[in-house]
């Protein structure tokens, strides 16, 4: 993080500079923030690749395939209920491997408009990774010595993560397909965020928020703020804390079970007490973090509205080990 903390500085003055240009050009004094933040998540993903330039609109097949995915996902809340008809084409195809594409395609022949909407998204995502794969890819085997320079210096997750790969032995080396999975995962889990983490804009803190991070900039000569400087501003990482237990960018972790185990006993919602929860291997089982976080039995009556002095006065034992 503290050598990704430039690559973030360079998307915000981009931003910065966006929205001065809007104001330029615009005949209004008014600017859709939450317009500009649902963009700048995206470049923040930190993949080494420049999906949105922040000046100006420029037209993104990906960016609009991220934005659409969650609401796509809601459409499809229902028709899940019926998961239990396919499941044992999912058995089938674990059963054999070799049936994976014709189960995978059969899939996708159901006439579901919100499905095959999903199934659009997927594939503009799946392209647009791949094509950054290739191009850091093709950086090293064609000797681009830019690219190449840029693979070799980035910050960015996805180049440290190739680097990592590269310098690996050959028994610790990941395939082409997990690596291509882990940006494409990276960027879902992202996707979240894009729109939920970008709109919590609350003004009632954002001067004092403002105030601090000045005071901190002038001390540092009007420079940008090292990184651990920034980790020692108590408001700025009560905020931080605060907007991701109120507004996690992904509210759900779905787990699946390796082996049977039994959960221990556990008090349930009207009293009861549990003695046992037995869990059978291959169990999906769903985190709710939303609910975790919101939880007054865990965060007080202020669970729902949020407590920036709390998380201020709070000793944790970790940064965010309580989210």
């Amino acid at each position: 993080m503290r050598q990704m903390t430039p690559i973030s500085y360079e998307t915000v003055h981009r931003l910065r500079k966006g929205i001065a240009n809007q104001l330029e050009v615009s005949s209004s004094d008014e600017v859709d923030v939450l317009g500009w933040m649902g963009r700048t998540a995206l470049e923040l993903v930190d993949l080494g690749f420049l999906f949105d330039p922040l000046i100006e609109d420029v037209p993104s097949a990906y960016e609009d395939a991220l934005r659409a995915l969650m609401p796509t996902v809601s459409r499809l809340v229902s028709f899940c209920l019926f998961s239990s008809f396919w499941s044992p084409l999912v058995s089938l195809q674990e059963r054999y491997p070799a049936l994976e594409q014709v189960v995978r395609k059969s899939f996708w022949l159901i006439p579901s408009p919100a499905l095959q909407e999903k199934k659009r998204i997927i594939n503009t995502m799946d392209e647009t990774t791949r094509m950054i794969f290739a191009q850091k890819k093709n950086a090293l085997r064609n000797h681009d010595s830019e690219l190449k320079f840029m693979m070799e210096e980035g910050k960015d997750l996805m180049n440290v993560l190739l680097r990592a790969n590269l310098m690996a032995s050959e028994e610790d080396k990941m395939p082409e397909e997990e690596l291509i999975a882990q940006m494409s995962y990276r960027h879902h889990l992202k996707c979240p965020g894009q729109n939920s983490a970008s709109a919590v804009l609350a003004f009632r803190c954002s001067r004092r928020l403002r105030a601090e991070i000045l005071e901190a900039r002038a001390a540092n000569g009007g420079h940008n703020i090292g990184y651990d400087d920034l980790e020692g501003l108590p408001y700025v990482d009560a905020v931080c804390q605060e907007t991701l237990r109120l507004y996690p960018p992904v509210p759900i972790v779905t787990l699946q079970a390796m082996h049977d185990v039994t959960l221990p006993p556990l008090t349930g919602n009207n009293g009861s007490s549990v003695t046992s929860i037995p869990i059978p291997k291959g169990t999906t089982v769903a985190t709710a973090i939303y609910s975790c976080n919101r939880n007054k039995a865990i965060w007080g009556e202020t669970a729902d509205s949020g407590s920036l002095s709390a998380v201020m006065e709070a000793k944790v034992p970790g940064v965010y080990s309580n989210l």
